[in-house]
């Protein structure tokens, strides 16, 4: 089995907006932390597919290991669950998209992208299809993950940051990648920021609480490009809800069409934003519904008040400052199972349970509000204590640091509750008694 990366998460997106109406907007994302060296796997990280064991991703082999699974092996990911637990970074490397154009060997399960990122370093793909997704079912669920970077490629018929050509239920996903089609065929070619081509089938398969802020283009002669789509496809059944588009989408070709959000619309787009600059969709788009507003000061505040409660279970908030765009985010809302009772002299390991599991960030800071007659510090995450009493300790979490804006404030604020701790005296365990004389004299006492 090769050797099992554990890595640790480091992607800082920055979001900027400026004078104009979210106009010269720019961003900056850290590369990600496992760089895939473009092998694949023998397994995937632990797990059993089960949503309450799920199977762990943690590097880009494992990932190219999915690939490989779902590309070759019938219906193995129908009903399975996935979860990412590190930013990948595809670099210089082939990558092969997970489900090919074999409608038993699509991507059916549920991948939770668990909040990370996978970023393309100028990737060019050489297939059909190029995006980290290639076919998907309706009954599969994507939600959860950003793509970032730039991917090229000059063969790819359906051509998406996150997917090629999708079905299914989309939600909770972004995409700041620079993508380009330069496709010489006569035949049409989608490419979109998010997604290349969507189709739904049935009306629950939506694409929600998504966003596309990057360049998008192809000089292709028949290309069909957009923000958050290439094409929206078959009607009101296909659907994209509660978005929003920031960038550019170009087609020089001579008979395609580029929309800011979509390039060929055959769905309906509710309550989606977009900057207000450009055409929403293409020249030659179909009759689709549109429902578009461009107002960037209630962006946020707008797209959580247009999701009715049916449509927001499992979305995450949108926060926004000052007018800029909205980011993702689930704060913290408890920190449970702190230690209370402590020995003095002996160190107390320092730890608590975050709610909800899926919070932005997790990591808890210890400090001392009151150290009482203690003498206690904290020393590496342990709780030292020199004296008995009660000290009084905060656990804070500092929100709003996995995806931040810049522009006046920091998003979010820091989640604090403080926990006491009763230190007593060590307690002494008598292990042997030693001086009780064996002999006697009778007689004598």
């Amino acid at each position: 089995m090769n050797k099992k990366i554990k890595a640790i998460t480091s992607l800082i997106l920055v979001f900027t907006l400026t004078l104009g109406m979210m106009g010269n907007l720019s961003y900056l994302a850290l590369a990600a932390t496992n760089t895939w060296d473009g092998t694949i796997a023998d397994a995937y990280d632990s797990g059993n597919g089960t949503a309450d064991s799920p199977y762990i991703i943690a590097t880009g082999a494992q990932l190219a290991y999915m690939a490989n699974q779902v590309n070759t092996i019938v219906n193995c990911t129908s009903g399975k669950y996935f979860k990412l637990v590190s930013d990948i970074n595809l670099t210089n490397n082939i990558w092969t998209p997970i489900g090919i154009n074999n409608s038993d060997k699509w991507f059916m399960g549920n991948f939770n992208g668990n909040g990370h990122v996978i970023n393309f370093d100028n990737v060019n793909y050489t297939g059909d299809l190029a995006g980290v997704f290639g076919f998907t079912s309706g009954s599969c669920r994507i939600y959860d993950i950003g793509v970032t970077g730039s991917l090229s490629s000059s063969t790819a018929t359906y051509m998406g940051g996150l997917g090629a050509r999708l079905k299914g239920s989309i939600y909770n996903c972004y995409s700041t990648a620079t993508i380009s089609s330069t496709n010489t065929t006569n035949s049409n070619v989608y490419v979109g920021g998010l997604i290349g081509f969507y189709e739904g089938s049935s009306v629950n398969e939506k694409i929600r609480n998504c966003y596309y802020n990057g360049s998008v283009s192809s000089t292709s002669k028949n290309a069909f490009v957009g923000g958050l789509a290439g094409r929206l496809n078959t009607g009101v059944n296909s659907q994209f809800l509660h978005s929003y588009v920031a960038g550019s989408s170009t087609a020089t070709g001579t008979n395609g069409a580029a929309g800011r959000i979509i390039g060929q619309l055959d769905g309906t787009i509710s309550s989606v934003y977009w900057d207000g600059v450009g055409n929403v969709k293409g020249a030659g788009s179909g009759g689709g519904s549109l429902q578009l507003y461009s107002d960037p000061i209630k962006l946020a505040d707008s797209l959580n008040y247009l999701s009715a409660p049916t449509e927001t279970t499992g979305f995450k908030q949108w926060i926004s400052n000052d007018g800029s765009l909205p980011i993702f985010f689930v704060p913290a809302t408890d920190i449970a199972g702190v230690p209370t009772i402590a020995t003095a002299g002996t160190d107390l390991p320092l730890n608590g349970t975050v709610s909800p599991a899926n919070a932005t960030n997790k990591n808890i800071v210890w400090s001392i509000k009151d150290v009482g007659t203690t003498g206690a510090t904290i020393i590496s995450d342990n709780l030292v204590t020199t004296a008995t009493g009660t000290v009084v300790i905060t656990a804070t979490i500092t929100d709003g640091t996995k995806i931040g804006i810049t522009v006046t404030s920091t998003p979010g604020t820091n989640y604090t509750k403080d926990f006491t701790i009763t230190v007593s005296e060590p307690f002494f365990a008598i292990t042997d008694i030693v001086g009780v004389p064996v002999s006697a004299v009778a007689g004598t006492d």
